[in-house]
Order: C-alpha cells, then structure tokens, then sequence
C-alpha cells in the first residue's frame, strides 16, 4: 500500500481528514480560550496553545500547500472585524468585555479562530468542488462580510 501525500489523502477522504481537524481544532481551541480567559498564567497559555499551533500550521502546509494558506491573510483582514464581534459577544454570556482582557489574552483565541475559519473555507471548497473557482471564493467573501454586518447590526 503506497503513502498518500496531504493533498492525496485530502482528495480521497475530503470527509475523514475535515472531521478530524475541525474537531481537533475546536477541542484545543477551546483550552485556547480556556487558557486565555480563565487562568492567570500566559506562560502557559503560549507554551501548550503555542506548540499545538505551530503543529497545525505544519499539517496546514503539508495538506493544503503554501499557496492556499496566503488565504490565512484574507481570513486575517475578514477576521479582524468577526473576531472583535464574536469574541466580544462570547465574553458578554459571561458579563466581560473585549477590554477587559490584554492583547496577549486575545492572541491565542484570535489564532484559533483565523485557523478554524480557513478550515471552513478549505471544507467548503471541498464540498463545492470551488477550488480555484472566482465564483465560489467569492461567494465566501460575501457570505463572510454578512454574517460579520448582521453580528455588528445585533450588537
């Protein structure tokens, strides 16, 4: 039996491979935030969360390529206006706010979050059929741009 490359095994089991990281993801991603806004040590919170990071982004590059991950630079510019939105509305259920907290508290849960939103949009992809396809690239754009207006609107 041969070894499937990142992209082969993407091809042949788009499902298995999506499942397992945005799982994965949103179980460390959560002990990101855990880490971030509910203990006192950022030595830890950057050690564990910082490590587990540094290996997504070697799995990042190994499945999808360093050409596909320069759309971790458009989930930043989308992320910057979400992130705020979500993050200060998920801190509002526990009667806090995006200011109570430093930079350095935000860093992992907003890395996480640029992360996990790139994953979507590679799932996505995967279930259009939309690589390198304008229309569908697009299409998660607008859809970005209204789910972040109707968060702003709410809030």
């Amino acid at each position: 039996m041969s070894r499937l490359t990142g992209p082969e095994l993407l091809a042949n089991h788009p499902k298995i491979v999506y499942g397992f990281f945005l799982l994965h993801m949103l179980v460390f991603g959560s002990l990101g935030v855990y880490f971030a806004y509910w203990t006192d040590s950022v030595i830890e919170l950057y050690l564990f969360q910082g490590f587990a990071i540094y290996g997504y982004l070697i799995f990042y590059r190994a499945l999808f390529g360093i050409d596909v991950i320069g759309w971790i630079v458009v989930n930043v510019a989308l992320g910057i206006w979400g992130v705020f939105l979500e993050i200060e509305l998920f801190l509002s259920v526990f009667d806090k706010q995006f200011s109570d907290y430093g930079f350095s508290r935000h860093l992992v849960p907003i890395t996480y979050y640029v992360m996990y939103t790139f994953l979507l949009r590679q799932a996505m992809l995967a279930v259009l059929h939309g690589y390198d396809t304008r229309s569908v690239n697009g299409l998660y754009v607008v859809v970005s741009i209204l789910c972040y207006g109707a968060l702003s609107w709410l809030s």
